[in-house]
């Protein structure tokens, strides 16, 4: 999922859409595999993704930032999941931006 599919998502619906999928597989994949930071926080961007996409959060520089940081949280995901490493991101602050 290219950080550049974000700047496009702000202005294309198809392309949030398509982000929001890439969320939703990644929600469901950390899950099944017993990545639960994955899979929590994934979900949380999934669900800001409809909200955005149903038009009851509107689409300002705050929320779109927002995204950006969650896309470049995820190779600190995985790098979690592959050796255990805490991820480098601040996830509680993004959790807490992502409500």
């Amino acid at each position: 999922m290219p950080a550049q599919l974000l700047l496009v998502a702000a202005q294309r619906w198809d392309a949030l859409a398509a982000l929001r999928r890439s969320f939703h597989t990644l929600k469901g994949s950390g899950r099944m595999v017993g990545a639960d930071v994955i899979g929590e926080f994934c979900w949380n961007v999934e669900r800001l993704l409809n909200r955005l996409i149903n038009g009851t959060v509107g689409r300002d520089g705050d929320i779109l930032a927002t995204l950006r940081q969650c896309v470049q949280a995820l190779p600190s995901l995985l790098e979690q999941l592959e050796v255990g490493a805490a991820p480098s991101a601040d996830l509680k602050a993004l959790a807490q931006r992502l409500q």
